[in-house]
C-alpha cells in the first residue's frame, strides 16, 4: 500500500483484484465532502468516483494546454476574459493581456485574473 500524506487529506492507494485498477481512500473535512456531494448532484453524475475521474481528465487537459503555452480563460456574457490562477499551475505564468481573435491583444481592463 502506498500512502501520501498532505495537510488537507490523507491518501491511501492499493492494488485491487483487477491488475489495472487501484483503490484510493481519501479523507476529507466535512465542508469538502459536502462540496463533493454537491458537485456530483449538480453535474448529474452517478458516483463520486465519476466526479474524480472527470476532474482528472479536465486537469490533464488544462495541464497540456498550459505546457503548450495556452492561456485558459472563461469569457463572461459581456465578453470579459477571466483567467483563473491556480496554485498548482504556479510554474506557468498567467497573462494579463490576452490575445483576441485576429491576433490583437486585449486591453488591461478587458482581462482579469481570478484566483481559484
Amino acid at each position: 500500500m502506498e500512502m501520501i500524506t498532505k495537510p488537507d487529506a490523507e491518501v491511501k492507494a492499493e492494488k485491487t483484484t483487477s491488475p489495472k485498477k487501484f483503490r484510493v481512500q481519501l479523507d476529507f473535512e466535512t465542508r469538502d465532502f459536502r462540496i463533493i456531494n454537491q458537485l456530483v448532484a449538480e453535474l448529474d453524475l452517478n458516483t463520486r468516483a465519476e466526479l474524480f475521474r472527470s476532474g482528472l481528465r479536465v486537469l490533464r487537459w488544462m495541464l497540456e494546454k498550459k505546457k503548450q503555452g495556452c492561456t485558459i480563460v472563461a469569457i463572461t456574457p459581456d465578453n470579459r476574459y477571466l483567467e483563473p490562477e491556480f496554485d498548482f499551475f504556479r510554474r506557468f505564468p498567467t497573462r494579463t493581456a490576452i490575445e483576441r481573435e485576429g491576433g490583437r491583444a486585449a486591453h488591461e481592463e478587458d482581462a482579469e485574473v481570478a484566483r481559484v
